[in-house]
């Protein structure tokens, strides 16, 4: 009966199941200038900080809690939005909720790199708290996961070496590393210690001290691994390769960079990452 009145209600009212749907997906204005503003913030991080050559973008996806816009490469930066249930779809054919993340990955062995992210609502929707604001965390999330599109030239191989000779599982990625280690309190520790003497580096105005400092964390680094690894033996040159890809990408957010914002999400615990263990599923290998 209460389905009965309903449908004359439409039908007096004008209105039918066709107009009820939602429309189509559109980004916000909100979400139209941020993604304005990060990519504007990456150009010049590619140019004045990385001092790299323009390149093919790779496939992007983006979403907030109901829309996933997709940008292909080649030409003006364009947006394609579709509407999704519970589960956004990715390049590789995944399928991840649509929580709080940011990564880069290749598409499948030997695939082009592909680049997702959630959009600021979502991590508003999150209560993801930071003294930047969202708009300023994610940006600084932006800069730095959007920087391992261009490391896939030297990771990829290296990665697929070391899958070969250790025969590494499909899920193995940085967070494989920060998983088998962040229990374990001096691990932890002896890790701090050689970050902070990294960040200390960086910081110093003189390079000669820069130059001792980061020959110390250097030597803090090899007694890490010599001290802790042990048997083990794969993940010292795991270490290695996924260190080299975040300190990389942590470039933008140095002392001295006028894209400095999000520096301190990046210090804020020990095995922080710009793009942080978000819950949104496994990432594909590779992925830093």
């Amino acid at each position: 009966m209460i389905g009965g009145l309903a449908a004359l209600a439409m039908l007096a009212t004008g209105q039918t199941a066709m107009n009820l749907n939602p429309a189509p997906c559109a980004l916000t204005t909100s979400e139209q200038s941020w993604l304005d503003g990060a990519f504007r913030a990456w150009d010049f991080v590619r140019r004045k900080r990385f001092h790299l050559p323009e390149a093919p973008r790779p496939v992007i996806i983006m979403f907030d809690g109901h829309c996933r816009y997709e940008a292909r490469p080649g030409g003006p930066l364009r947006w394609t939005g579709e509407t999704f249930r519970d589960r956004v779809r990715l390049p590789n054919g995944d399928l991840i909720p649509p929580n709080v993340t940011a990564f880069a990955a290749p598409a499948g062995p030997g695939a082009p790199v592909f680049f997702v992210m959630a959009l600021p609502p979502v991590w508003s929707a999150a209560h993801i708290q930071s003294g930047l604001g969202i708009d300023g965390l994610t940006q600084a999330v932006f800069l730095h996961e959007y920087s391992h599109t261009r490391q896939t030239y030297f990771a990829t191989p290296y990665l697929a070496a070391l899958t070969r000779r250790y025969h590494l599982t499909d899920d193995i990625s940085d967070d494989s590393l920060q998983a088998r280690f962040e229990h374990d309190a001096n691990y932890v520790r002896a890790y701090e210690r050689e970050r902070d003497l990294l960040y200390a580096t960086a910081a110093s105005p003189d390079r000669a001290a820069a130059r001792a400092l980061a020959n110390q964390a250097l030597a803090m680094m090899r007694s890490r691994q010599a001290r802790f690894i042990g048997a083990e033996a794969y993940w010292k040159p795991l270490d290695d390769i996924f260190l080299t890809m975040k300190g990389l990408a942590s470039g933008p957010h140095i002392p001295g960079s006028p894209t400095r914002a999000g520096a301190g999400s990046i210090r804020r615990s020990p095995f922080a990452k710009c793009g942080a263990a978000t819950g949104s599923g496994r990432k594909p290998k590779g992925s830093p």
